[in-house]
């Protein structure tokens, strides 16, 4: 209501007041749905009170993350059992629970289980949480499309991980966001040099994957454009096809998170506006993926990726001009650009992150300008060392191994030099 409130007192001529009206339909859009949520979820366990439970049959809705011996799993509750009462009953809830893993399997999403053995709490609306030592059993998948998808990740996992040495741990963190292999001073090295984002799946990872799938697109249309000149916007909107296609796949295969679902919207929507011969503003395309985002889920906004992926973009967007032409002249403009972006988002999520960590890296205003080119480099050799080892049936692998490792030794150093930059602490 006080972002309507505040779009309506503005002038009509203000350009940040479509934003403003944006903003405030996407409250009330999240409101309403959260309010539904909250009321279909009242029941928690379909009637039966929490305590009964006994056994709950669902299907994974993420890929299980590591914790420990374990890892922790999010399941979307179909069924509930109480053995007590002698009765089951349908259901419609999310758990989130830390489990051991079963029969030494990977838990990918759309895989149906069996949990037995949770201590059941509410937590976020319509999401329980699960204590205790719990049992899980696996069951077949939930459909074609599920097991299919399951099979084409643990198959880039098995050849991101033939890469062999620390490299390959890194390169897995940094493609699919997967860090359990990475040791924990490799992790807090990122997080002294205010790098942490790098490891955590976002847009800058799927802009990434766009401007190397971009060169395929290219080179699609190109080879189209010389077959058959006369079908020039075919070919030109089959390349786009190609890339967005590849941002797509990959967004599907590293997983559904908000901050790549949020991403890989506002580039679908830019790409067909600019199709349409429209030039939208990118604050109007943020605030239109927020409200899509959190129509699909309104329950995504307690996750604290989705709250620092969209801070950091508004502060870049919002922030990072303002700061940029503030910058001196002599400085080249693209560097002033970078400047300006990197203060930006770290301006724009310091609060959350002094509030939630207890501590901040500033130095993550510096490093980003190293960092983010050199992960690029990192990311890019990676994928063109597994479409090589792949290609040469094996025989390239010791030359990507040691290239990866070296690209790998350096960031490390890279890592080690702007950690010793002094913190912040809350």
């Amino acid at each position: 209501l006080l972002t309507a409130a505040a779009a309506l007192a503005a002038p009509r001529r203000w350009r940040g007041r479509r934003t403003l009206l944006a903003a405030a339909a996407g409250c009330a859009l999240a409101g309403g749905l959260e309010l539904g949520s909250q009321l279909r979820h009242a029941g928690g366990g379909a009637g039966l009170p929490l305590g009964a439970i006994d056994e709950l049959h669902g299907v994974l809705t993420r890929d299980d993350r590591p914790n420990g011996a374990g890892a922790f799993y999010r399941i979307a509750v179909d069924q509930v059992v109480s053995t007590r009462l002698a009765t089951s009953a349908s259901a419609r809830f999310t758990v989130d629970a830390a489990l051991a893993a079963a029969a030494g399997e990977r838990g990918y999403r759309g895989r149906r289980v069996v949990v037995s053995g949770l201590t059941l709490r509410r937590g976020a609306p319509g999401t329980l949480r699960a204590f205790g030592g719990g049992q899980l059993r696996w069951a077949p998948y939930a459909g074609a499309g599920a097991a299919l998808r399951a099979r084409a990740r643990a198959a880039l996992e098995r050849m991101i991980l033939d890469q062999g040495g620390p490299g390959a741990g890194l390169l897995l963190a940094v493609l699919l966001g997967d860090r359990r292999h990475l040791r924990a001073e490799e992790v807090e090295a990122f997080r002294r040099a205010g790098a942490l984002h790098l490891l955590a799946l976002s847009g800058l990872h799927v802009g990434l994957v766009y401007t190397l799938a971009g060169g395929a697109g290219r080179g699609v249309a190109l080879l189209g454009l010389l077959a058959a000149p006369r079908r020039q916007r075919l070919w030109l909107a089959l390349g786009a096809g190609v890339s967005l296609g590849a941002v797509l796949l990959y967004v599907e295969l590293a997983g559904v998170r908000p901050s790549l679902a949020r991403a890989a919207m506002m580039l679908v929507l830019s790409r067909l506006a600019a199709a349409a011969g429209r030039r939208p503003r990118s604050p109007e395309v943020l605030a239109l993926a927020a409200i899509a985002a959190l129509a699909a889920d309104p329950r995504v906004v307690h996750d604290l990726s989705f709250q620092l992926s969209y801070a950091a973009l508004l502060g870049i967007l919002q922030l990072g001009p303002w700061i940029a032409r503030r910058l001196p002249a002599w400085l080249p403009p693209g560097l002033r650009s970078a400047i300006g972006m990197a203060v930006g988002a770290q301006a724009a999520t310091a609060p959350l992150v002094l509030a939630l960590f207890g501590r901040l890296h500033p130095v993550g205003m510096a490093s980003g300008l190293v960092l983010v080119p050199y992960t690029a480099l990192f990311l890019w050799f990676g994928i063109a060392g597994i479409a090589a080892t792949e290609l040469s049936g094996g025989l390239l692998r010791p030359v990507t191994h040691y290239l990866l490792n070296l690209l790998y030794s350096g960031l490390t150093m890279l890592n080690d030099l702007f950690g010793l930059a002094p913190g912040i602490r809350w």
